[in-house]
């Protein structure tokens, strides 16, 4: 500012100029950190070989309760007694460990490489809801060794040594700041909806869609991508965009959305289809009552077609709507 001589106006207008400039570059920021989470999600969905779990997990999916997933913290972990090697990865929700198939210095080096296609991780115990997780900020009386992370989960007590002092103090911090967030977000969520322990879950999968109606930007319905938006209250889930199949597109989409009112609720079905020069063109939309949706007593889904209105296509869909057990 100091080689600035022209009038106070001008350096006003300066001064603005950088002010936009920083916003929009937080912005883009912002959605770049975005995008690299959220393929990292579908990195690990694809590269874990999934066990010990009661019911199907779908990493980019809502949580429970906390809304988008989030991957706080992973790394490079050993336990203590057995010097079994662990990857761990901290989520908003859960904690999951895996082992890896081949070597550990060569799975930490494919690790979230897109050019790794097979799966190589190995769900080691069942997944640890943030919840029932009990972390020791201290390590002393660890085995009388430093650099260990000491936890209790379900009555049984884990020791993993970490990577150095500092990688214990982020790995100690994460664990703080998930449970933190945990309780602040139910409280939250308490206050808001007042619906303090949920009513239900809703688990989606977005099979595809038949005769998507085609709008004036399209010359045909090889042309077209569509995808689709499911919004519940302020959850909303969103299908990729099909790239093939016109208007009879595949998405095989998982999800799931978290309603505390199955008489009083609906969700929105809603069909778009993208545009590289042009705001996505809207399809069409339709409101569903969720006493209209088939609950499922025997945790199996059920088909589930949800139709747009005439001339602009049905979407396919299979779904399991579970009531919490009070």
């Amino acid at each position: 500012m100091r080689t600035v001589t022209s009038s106070r106006s001008k350096k006003q207008d300066l001064l603005t100029a950088i002010e936009r400039a920083e916003i929009i570059s937080s912005s883009l920021n912002e959605k770049l950190l975005l995008d690299d989470h959220k393929s990292q999600l579908n990195w690990l969905q694809e590269h874990v070989v999934w066990s010990n779990n009661p019911e199907e997990i779908c990493l980019t999916s809502h949580t429970n309760e906390l809304g988008e997933r989030k991957l706080f913290y992973y790394g490079h972990l050993v336990k203590s007694k057995s010097g079994k090697h662990i990857f761990a990865f901290l989520f908003n929700d859960f904690l999951l460990l895996t082992t890896a198939m081949c070597s550990w210095h060569e799975a930490q080096k494919k690790l979230f490489d897109a050019r790794c296609h097979e799966p190589y991780l190995v769900q080691y115990r069942e997944t640890m809801l943030i919840t029932d997780i009990q972390a020791f900020t201290s390590s002393s009386g660890v085995l009388g060794l430093d650099n260990h992370i000491s936890f209790e989960y379900k009555s049984k007590k884990y020791t993993l040594k970490a990577e150095g002092a500092a990688e214990r103090k982020s790995w100690m911090n994460a664990l703080k700041h998930a449970i933190t967030d945990y309780v602040d977000m139910v409280s939250k969520r308490e206050r808001i909806v007042g619906c303090p322990d949920g009513r239900g879950l809703i688990k989606i999968e977005v099979v595809s869609a038949e005769n998507i109606a085609i709008l004036s930007g399209s010359k045909d319905a090889t042309e077209i991508s569509p995808y689709v938006k499911i919004t519940l209250g302020e959850q909303t889930l969103k299908t990729s965009t099909s790239k093939s199949g016109g208007d009879h597109p595949v998405w095989n989409y998982q999800g799931q959305l978290v309603f505390c009112d199955l008489e009083k609720e609906s969700i929105w079905v809603s069909v778009y289809i993208k545009r590289r020069f042009a705001p996505d063109d809207f399809v069409g939309t339709k409101e569903y009552a969720l006493s209209t949706l088939p609950v499922s007593s025997n945790r199996i889904s059920k088909e589930h077609v949800f139709d747009l209105g005439e001339g602009l296509g049905a979407v396919k869909t299979k779904i399991l709507v579970s009531k919490f057990q009070s």
